[in-house]
């Protein structure tokens, strides 16, 4: 009985791997819930173990100002599929993607179109990405990259958090970006932090009650022992500082002012 158990179960999850898989059906099923355009490269096969997926190689993440560059290329891609109805293909659910060696190209001239699709309305918490590499463009001029990236997505009733984690100029880092979606104190909060300078910056958004175009704040900025505090709004490209502090060993002071952004 349990050989024949074992036989069965065998069987059914091998299934998968006589069907036809079309790499249009398959680019729309991933590109669609991520709001972008893409392509697949590679051919495309099915593994049951270590748990069932399907696998390619060399996708193409179009670039989304400019379908004729491409941001970001991946070489191996797995799409993790749930061991429920497997018998029929139509019926597949896809419970996570993992990105593996991946290379993604920033433009920085293209910073609003990038701001533009992280506030669309997407999916984006079946994403994994491992052992990635980004890199920051400002047109043809490189100017930097962060290496072994690490990216995951988590998401609840009450929070949804991106987490990357890489090494940028000789240092460790880890960046948290979290949507706090609770009614009284929604908020957006950026959390960045250097491993070996030991450096911590968080700042806290606030939409404003009074101007749609206003946003307000707060700022804590540590190194060593320094430590920088403060409370700002931010409308047309100006940064306005209220409540400012800083304090180290040798001072005690406070600041406020404006910064202008061109």
């Amino acid at each position: 009985i349990a050989g024949l158990f074992v036989f069965t179960v065998f069987v059914y999850l091998n299934i998968p791997m006589f069907f036809n898989y079309d790499k249009l059906e398959i680019e729309n099923t991933i590109c669609k819930d991520l709001g972008i355009q893409c392509s697949i490269q590679g051919k495309i096969k099915y593994n049951f173990l270590p748990s069932p997926r399907i696998k390619f190689k060399d996708f193409i993440i179009k670039d989304l100002s400019d379908g004729n560059k491409i941001l970001g290329k991946i070489e191996n891609v797995a799409i993790k599929i749930s061991p429920y109805n497997l018998l029929n293909k139509e019926k597949f659910s896809f419970t996570k993607i993992e990105l593996k060696n991946a290379e993604i190209n920033f433009d920085l001239k293209n910073f609003n179109e990038y701001k533009n699709f992280s506030e669309k309305e997407i999916n984006p918490k079946l994403l994994n990405l491992k052992e990635g590499k980004i890199k920051f463009f400002e047109g043809k001029k490189y100017i930097a990259t962060i290496k072994n990236v690490n990216f995951k997505y988590n998401s609840n009733k009450n929070i949804n958090e991106a987490i990357l984690k890489g090494e940028f100029l000789g240092d460790k880092i880890r960046i948290n970006l979290q949507n706090r979606k609770i009614d009284n104190s929604p908020a957006k909060i950026f959390i960045l932090k250097f491993f070996d300078l030991n450096l911590f910056a968080k700042v806290t958004i606030f939409n404003s009650e009074s101007d749609q175009n206003m946003v307000n704040g707060n700022l804590l900025f540590k190194k060593d022992k320094n430590r920088l505090t403060a409370i700002f709004d931010y409308k047309d490209d100006k940064i306005i500082f209220k409540k400012g502090n800083l304090r180290n060993g040798f001072l005690d002071g406070e600041f406020d002012g404006k910064v202008t952004l061109l």
